[in-house]
C-alpha cells in the first residue's frame, strides 16, 4: 500500500476540518441545491452526528433521507479510519461518538483519547 493511499483518510479529514468554520452557509447551500449526499458526506466528515431527518425534511422541501444516508455512511467511513483517530485528539477536535456503532468504535476512540491527552499535556 503506497503512503498516499494510507493516509488519504487523513488528508480528507484534515482539509474539512480546515473548512469548518465555513459549514453552516456550506450546509444550506447543499441543502438548497437538494445536494442530500454531499450534505450527509459533510456531515459526518466534521465528526457530526446523523441529522434528524425529519426536522431537515422539514426545513427544507423535499430531502432525500436515503441520499443523505449514504453520504453520511460514506463521510463516516472516512472519518472512522484509525489513522484518524490521533490526529484529532491531537487537534483538539471534539469527538461526538460517531464512530461507536462500528466494530473498531471502542479503539477509535481510545485512540482518539490518546492524542486528546497529548493535546492537553498529560
Amino acid at each position: 500500500m503506497n503512503d498516499f493511499k494510507r493516509y488519504q483518510g487523513v488528508f480528507v479529514v484534515v482539509a474539512i476540518l480546515a473548512l469548518a468554520g465555513c459549514v453552516s452557509p456550506q450546509v444550506n447551500a447543499l441543502a438548497e441545491r437538494g445536494e442530500w449526499f454531499e450534505l450527509g458526506k459533510e456531515d459526518a466528515l466534521n465528526g457530526l452526528q446523523q441529522r434528524n431527518l425529519d426536522r431537515l425534511d422539514a426545513a427544507y422541501d423535499a430531502a432525500d433521507a436515503k441520499d443523505y444516508a449514504a453520504g453520511y455512511t460514506e463521510g463516516r467511513d472516512s472519518y472512522c479510519q484509525m489513522d484518524n483517530a490521533v490526529m484529532l485528539g491531537r487537534l483538539g477536535k471534539p469527538y461526538m461518538g460517531i464512530c461507536s456503532g462500528l466494530s473498531h468504535g471502542w479503539s477509535f476512540e481510545q485512540e482518539y483519547n490518546r492524542g486528546r491527552d497529548a493535546y492537553l499535556g498529560r
